[in-house]
């Protein structure tokens, strides 16, 4: 039996076409099984794809799920496809009326203001970690720290410069396990830039574009450092990214705009 299933590409972090990241969203109105969503996400070739079923769940609103371009499913988070799908839902509702996720890592609470999307994000506090020369070495370069969080490495710099000329040896980088590595550094008050490299994600590529789920390691690293409850975050890559990142009364969210590049529909074959 043919199936045919409701699919969008957002540009996610960016109020700009062919900038931020790149993610699928694909709406069903039943679930699908994962060997389904991992087939669906590899036909895509998007870094991730968001599954959702299409009907408000008692507890969370929506049930998501993320697959990579490999078809790997995502367990901790993904920002970037989050945020696309809270897009593509507020253009299917009508309303910017708030609403919320569930997913694997939680209850991930979504709300509008205007063309601005807000989720609430996991933290992830960030612990010094011994294994400096090695991150380094991954990096061919020298960091002035090295911290570990629950899923990212992440390795501060001086300045914005130095996190640019990042030149990592991706190789070994793998060696460092299933990790994503975070450079970053501060660039004003309340300004930090950033870039996000993680071979082992099986997204298509050795560097993320734009990382939303970046910042639950970000945030609580810098939040702190800076002494600000809301800073602004750019990812130095090829097609960037744009945040602002906010923490009060203990709790992390993140705010960016997406974009629509493509509407449409797949057939999928459904035995």
């Amino acid at each position: 039996m043919t199936e045919r299933l409701a699919i969008w590409q957002v540009h996610a972090f960016t109020s700009r076409l062919h900038q931020g990241n790149p993610a699928g969203v694909c709406i069903s109105e039943a679930a699908l099984s994962e060997w389904e969503m991992a087939r669906i996400a590899a036909e895509l070739r998007l870094p991730v794809t968001a599954f959702i079923v299409d009907q408000e769940i008692p507890v969370g609103g929506y049930g998501l799920r993320w697959f990579t371009y490999a078809g790997k499913e995502v367990r901790s988070f993904c920002g970037h496809a989050t945020f696309a799908a809270a897009h593509v839902l507020r253009g299917r509702r009508g309303s910017d009326l708030p609403f919320a996720f569930s997913t694997l890592s939680g209850i991930r609470q979504a709300a509008f203001d205007g063309a601005r999307v807000t989720i609430a994000l996991p933290s992830w506090p960030a612990r010094p970690f011994e294994g400096v020369g090695a991150v380094g070495a991954a990096l061919r370069a020298h960091p002035s720290g090295c911290f570990h969080t629950e899923r990212d490495l992440l390795v501060t710099f001086a300045d914005a410069r130095q996190v640019m000329d990042l030149r990592p040896d991706f190789g070994a980088m793998l060696r460092l396990g299933d990790v994503g590595v975070i450079a970053t550094a501060a660039t004003g008050p309340t300004s930090i830039a950033f870039r996000f490299f993680c071979p082992s994600f099986g997204i298509g590529e050795d560097e993320d574009q734009a990382t939303g789920s970046a910042h639950s390691s970000l945030g609580p690293f810098w939040h702190q450092r800076l002494g600000v409850s809301l800073f602004d975050s750019v990812q130095l890559s090829h097609r960037t990214g744009q945040f602002q990142c906010v923490q009060r009364d203990g709790n992390l969210s993140l705010t960016a705009q997406c974009v629509t590049f493509l509407d449409g529909h797949i057939e999928i074959d459904r035995d």
